[in-house]
């Protein structure tokens, strides 16, 4: 009879033990994933303004690049 508690107990450990290696493995899955989108978005935003800086000053329009800077702020801030 003492068996069952000892065996319920290695039972429950390994359980909890997969339980908390598998939430784990997912939390960080999820967290590089959301890293890696934001990198992109970042790189994204980037060229866009590059290109919006040359196109501007291939124009001498320095208004398109206020504009964009403007909407750019308004886009990327938290509201």
């Amino acid at each position: 009879m003492k068996l069952f508690p000892k065996l319920a107990l290695t039972v429950s450990s390994l359980l909890i033990g997969t339980t908390a290696c598998l939430s784990l493995s997912f939390y960080l899955a999820e967290r590089r994933a959301i890293r890696a989108e934001a990198d992109q978005e970042r790189h994204v935003l980037l060229q866009n303004l590059v290109h919006i800086t040359q196109e501007s000053l291939l124009t001498n329009d320095d208004l398109l690049l206020v504009k964009y800077t403007r909407w750019l702020r308004k886009w990327t801030l938290p509201s």
